[in-house]
């Protein structure tokens, strides 16, 4: 298993009672049918979909592509460069941050393993810091 393959895996063995409907991405798809996923005798259901055919996968690919972005940004930023960024913000983009945040903490709410995040802890910090307002540990400071 690569470490592409391992958030499918993570998703099947944490949801082992749901019916997941994947992407089509044929080396995880290969992957996935050389090793069975079972959970008390029965194997976990998955299935692959061309993406244009699920509209749950678009909505998917839509918050996993604007996630994506934001923790690419937290990572590549320092502090200073996300405090000077946050306080140029436009009323729209706050608000936008402000919807990013409440979309996260209600999937929170509703189950916390529904949102699997892979960043770093200091990624992490930056993006609690700039979503929700909590203070961001001294010790991260360059």
């Amino acid at each position: 298993m690569s470490g592409f393959d391992t958030a499918f895996i993570h998703r099947l063995a944490t949801f082992v009672r749901s019916v997941h409907v994947f992407d089509e991405e044929p080396r995880v798809r290969e992957s996935l049918e050389r090793n069975e996923i079972v959970w008390g005798g029965q194997p976990v259901s998955y299935r692959f979909a061309i993406s244009h055919n699920e509209p749950a996968i678009q909505i998917s690919d839509i918050l996993c592509g604007l996630l994506g972005k934001h923790f690419s940004f937290m990572e590549k930023c320092s502090i200073d460069q996300l405090e000077e960024a946050s306080a140029k913000l436009s009323e729209q983009q706050r608000r936008n941050a402000d919807l990013v945040a409440k979309l996260i903490d209600k999937a929170d709410e509703e189950c916390p393993a529904f949102i699997f995040n892979q960043a770093p802890h200091e990624s992490n910090a930056k993006s609690l810091w700039f979503l929700h307002g909590i203070e961001y540990p001294e010790e991260y400071r360059d």
